[in-house]
């Protein structure tokens, strides 16, 4: 597994420690069906990588290194979280959006992962 998934495994079992902390602490606990719906829902590590691979690399080159769009490395230094999120639900400069209607999070997410 490399580095990139490892990173983004980590990412996802960080927000599943969270999600735990909550439910004991008995905040924020959906009811039965919806945590069934959400966990069929969240995409795997690997699915997020296929969708960044077939989805962003046209534009942004294979390794995201840049092409006709910017070097997808170390986001972090240039935009937060939301801003990523942000960027790919309503686009920006020549970026489209909706590319990944309903995955924003776990592409920006996975995005932050990405370092030189």
């Amino acid at each position: 597994m490399d580095k990139t998934v490892r990173a983004l495994v980590g990412i996802l079992a960080g927000g599943l420690v969270i999600g735990l902390g909550l439910a004991f602490s008995g905040a924020g606990v959906p009811k039965e069906g919806e945590q069934q719906e959400a966990a069929a829902q969240a995409p795997t590590a690997e699915e997020i990588q296929s969708t960044v691979q077939s989805t962003c690399t046209a534009c942004h080159g294979a390794d995201l290194n840049g092409s006709a769009g910017p070097n997808l490395h170390n986001l972090d230094q240039k935009y937060s979280k939301e801003e990523i999120v942000d960027i790919l639900a309503n686009g920006k400069g020549g970026m489209p959006k909706g590319l990944v209607p309903g995955n924003e999070e776990y592409v920006a997410d996975y995005l932050l992962t990405l370092k030189q």
